[in-house]
């Protein structure tokens, strides 16, 4: 499940299966640092917006749940080095 939290409040789940039974799999997670207002930061010259994505953010993290094939849960959590 992927949750997103819009300007409203009000956020989206979405649910990811993976087909590949006793394989590995990767997720990717991008989020946003805070460095700017809203989400959106905005060049020097006010011309262009864009976001925040790249950026060192040390101290972020990820929980996730995984259900196997028979059935059983299990619950991880993990968090993102910063990158220098």
């Amino acid at each position: 499940m992927v949750q997103r939290t819009g300007n409203a409040g009000q956020g989206n789940d979405i649910f990811i299966q993976n087909n590949f039974y006793y394989d590995a799999f990767f997720l990717k997670a991008i989020i946003l640092n805070g460095a700017c207002d809203n989400g959106w930061c905005y060049s020097p010259n006010g011309s262009e917006k864009y976001r925040p994505f790249g950026v060192s953010y040390s101290g972020a993290s990820y929980k996730y749940t995984v259900l196997d094939t028979a059935g059983r849960r299990s619950a991880a959590q993990v968090g993102q080095l910063p990158q220098i």
